[in-house]
């Protein structure tokens, strides 16, 4: 029997709302875009990708080119690596939020790992007192899965 692409993932229930986390392996993404994981999650009609300069070529194309059929999407490329984990590159997604008119509606997705992740979502808790985050971590486990949450 063929293992499926897509594994159950769990629901993690807060207080305010649930969030899903969904483990899958990396062949998945080939047969099945991210974009259909990320868009039940995406509120309002805005979204920026915050993603980094060694992620970017690998996935942005596709996951933008497939949001745009339905959002208004704009992108912020950060370098990578922590040593540009800083104000700066904070101000960085605020720049483009705002260049955007974008408003408490719009979802930041973070396309990347740790520090792309850490970043968007301060820049989300912070940018109008929170908006939405999608946070598709891109880290290889031990097992050979890849985990997009």
């Amino acid at each position: 029997m063929a293992t499926p692409l897509f594994h159950d993932g769990l629901t993690v229930h807060t207080q305010s709302h649930d969030y899903p986390i969904v483990i899958t392996e990396k062949t998945a993404i080939n047969h099945n875009s991210m974009a259909k994981l990320i868009t039940p999650y995406i509120r309002g009609r805005q979204v920026l990708i915050v993603t980094n300069d060694t992620v970017a070529p690998l996935y942005l194309n596709a996951l933008e080119k497939e949001l745009t059929e339905q959002f208004t999407v704009r992108v912020c490329v950060l370098p990578d690596g922590e040593q540009y984990k800083h104000q700066s590159s904070i101000n960085q997604i605020y720049d483009v939020l705002m260049a955007e008119h974008f408003n408490r509606d719009v979802t930041l997705i973070a396309l990347g790992g740790g520090v792309i992740g850490d970043m968007t979502g301060f820049a989300a808790a912070s940018f109008m007192r929170g908006v939405n985050l999608s946070n598709s971590n891109h880290a290889t486990v031990t097992s050979g899965f890849e985990r997009w949450w």
